[in-house]
C-alpha cells in the first residue's frame, strides 16, 4: 500500500510539471501569423507551419505544405509588385482550446479585403486551426475554412 501511494505521488508531481500551454500565447502566436500572412511574409509562414503541414481551402482541396508556401510565394511576389493590395487582414471571434500541453484547437473568423490586381475583394471565412508544440514552438500544423456571407 506505501508504495502504491508512493508511486501515485510521483506520478502526481511529474504531471503537475508538465506546462499546459497558455491562451495567450497561442492568440499571439494567432496574431504572429496573421500579419505574416498580411504582409506575405514567407520565410516568417515556413517557420510557423509544421513539417506535415495540412491545409484545406474553402472549395474542399487539400494543398500540401510545399504547394502552400510556393503559392504564397506567388502571392509575396504581387504584394511586393502592388498587384495585390490587403487593406485589411482581422481576425475576430477567436475560440482557443487547449487539449494537452503539446495540441490547441483554435477557431475563429478571418475578414480580409483590399483589391486584387486593381479590382476590390473581401472575404469572410470561419476556421479551424490545429496548433502543435514541434521543436520547442508553436506551429500551425492544419487549417480549414469555409466561406461565410
Amino acid at each position: 500500500m506505501e508504495r502504491k501511494i508512493v508511486l501515485f505521488l510521483s506520478l502526481f508531481l511529474i504531471l503537475s510539471c508538465i506546462k499546459q500551454p497558455d491562451q495567450q500565447l497561442i492568440a499571439q502566436r494567432i496574431q504572429e501569423f496573421d500579419t505574416a500572412y498580411k504582409t506575405g511574409d514567407v520565410e516568417k509562414l515556413d517557420e510557423m507551419i509544421s513539417f506535415d503541414y495540412l491545409h484545406t481551402n474553402p472549395s474542399g482541396n487539400i494543398v500540401t505544405r510545399e504547394n502552400w508556401l510556393n503559392w504564397n510565394i506567388s502571392r509575396a511576389r504581387a504584394i511586393e509588385s502592388g498587384e495585390l493590395v490587403i487593406s485589411a487582414y482581422e481576425t475576430s471571434e477567436l475560440n482557443i482550446r487547449i487539449k494537452n500541453q503539446y495540441t490547441v484547437v483554435a477557431s475563429g473568423v478571418n475578414y480580409a479585403s483590399g483589391t486584387d490586381k486593381g479590382e476590390p475583394f473581401e472575404t469572410k471565412v470561419r476556421f479551424t486551426h490545429v496548433w502543435v508544440l514541434e521543436d520547442g514552438l508553436w506551429k500551425r500544423a492544419v487549417f480549414h475554412d469555409s466561406y461565410l456571407d
